[in-house]
């Protein structure tokens, strides 16, 4: 991914989080940043990708998220970014988008249980939620990415 490409959608990631916060009274689970993580993910090579999540994981902490303790999602967000990286080493060129938008929903999970872990072991409080409403959330979210993922190829069919 061209790093102006990333500061657009850092710029746009920024705005719809805030717009969706400025907007409803109530929290709307929805979690913008994954969605360009898994773009980044998908166009970039290992460094590029871990120094990208960084700058976005943390400047949104520093932008938005004024209540959490700064740098927790971060943490939890390059562990599972390098993780991924490492996996998508071993699939087939041709299987890449299907095997990221499968990892999406483990993703997705996996970084809220990270999280907590971190929070636990930092004794910082992370918002509780029953695993049910998670796998809806991760689910939804996954939908979500896989129609971004469609249109994404339909327009842009040569970038990878």
């Amino acid at each position: 991914m061209k790093w102006s490409h990333f500061w657009g959608g850092f710029l746009l990631v920024t705005l719809l989080t805030f717009a969706k916060s400025k907007i409803t009274q109530f929290n709307v689970p929805i979690e913008f940043s994954y969605f360009l993580i898994f773009f980044i993910i998908r166009s970039s090579d290992a460094v590029r990708v871990l120094l990208m999540t960084f700058l976005l994981s943390l400047g949104l902490d520093f932008i938005v998220q004024v209540g959490e303790v700064k740098g927790l999602t971060c943490m939890s967000q390059l562990l599972l970014v390098y993780i991924v990286m490492l996996l998508k080493k071993h699939v087939i060129p041709n299987f890449e988008d299907l095997f990221l938008l499968g990892l999406f929903t483990l993703f997705y999970i996996a970084d809220y249980y990270v999280r907590l872990f971190i929070g636990a072991m930092l004794n910082s409080a992370v918002a509780a939620v029953s695993p049910t409403v998670l796998v809806f959330h991760a689910l939804v979210h996954t939908a979500l990415f896989g129609g971004m993922q469609v249109v994404y190829l339909r327009f842009f069919p040569e970038e990878k």
